[in-house]
């Protein structure tokens, strides 16, 4: 077995599985928590797992199995713009319990949102940035919408005469955008960007003052392993890096 070598060969301590339709055979995916439940190992998720596959039992079989960050893509906070660019049903209210479970059981969560839509609005992302403070994530990644060639998003872009003509695709990324919008050039979508970090750093704060809160981070940094990955958290925090970006 793969995972077995790993160990063997490399000494690993940790997996990531780029799959963000593993849980999708929900059977399948409760054979694969139990056999890693086999080694002593610490894993995650980091291109995300769907909240609709996920129930408490389930869960409390991943912590079990190693499961120690749970990365969910919300996209977005508007459902006006999940239906017309995501087609990607988000239960709100359950995506909210799910991730408070995860914060009880001691899991870390991220959050994935997009701003950056060719019509999205001022009052859309301000949707976004409400929601990705109230569901209860402990960290979030922002990104700014990218019309790759052959998306459908590219269409509309064009469509919209909002590709521009220099040499975009090798200079635009979700975190240095060079695309503008109707409503916002690339430089103002940046500045929302920062504003939306912000906000959520100041509210994640905050929030810190109820007791809770602390229970829930006492739960995730309960170890000697699991304080050195916090203490990293809260040094690229300090030092303005979220998420491979300058603050």
């Amino acid at each position: 077995m793969e995972i077995e070598e790993l160990i063997k060969n490399y000494k690993i301590r940790e997996l990531a599985f780029w799959d963000d339709n593993i849980s999708l055979d929900k059977e399948r995916f409760v054979e694969f928590c139990n056999l890693l439940n086999r080694f002593n190992l610490s894993w995650q998720t980091p291109k995300g797992i769907a909240i609709s596959n996920l129930d408490e039992n389930l869960i409390r079989l991943m912590k079990k199995s190693g499961y120690y960050r749970a990365t969910f893509a919300i996209e977005s906070g508007s459902r006006e713009i999940l239906s017309r660019y995501v087609d990607k049903p988000i239960d709100f209210r359950k995506a909210k319990e799910i991730i408070k479970f995860c914060n009880r059981l001691g899991i870390w969560t991220y959050g994935v949102f997009i701003i950056g839509f060719p019509d999205e609005n001022i009052s859309q992302i301000r949707e976004t940035a409400k929601l990705s403070r109230s569901l209860g994530f402990d960290f979030i990644a922002l990104f700014i919408a990218q019309p790759y060639p052959g998306t459908e998003l590219y269409r509309i872009f064009k469509e919209k005469g909002l590709l521009p003509r220099n040499d975009y695709l090798s200079r635009s990324s979700m975190v240095y955008s060079q695309f503008s919008t109707i409503y916002f050039n690339h430089k103002q979508l940046w500045r929302i960007q920062q504003k939306i970090y912000l906000q959520f750093l100041l509210f994640k704060f905050f929030s810190f003052l109820k007791f809770r809160q602390w229970l829930y981070l006492y739960r995730k940094i309960n170890n000697g392993e699991k304080l050195s990955y916090f203490l990293r958290l809260v040094k690229n925090i300090i030092g303005g890096h979220w998420f491979g970006r300058k603050l």
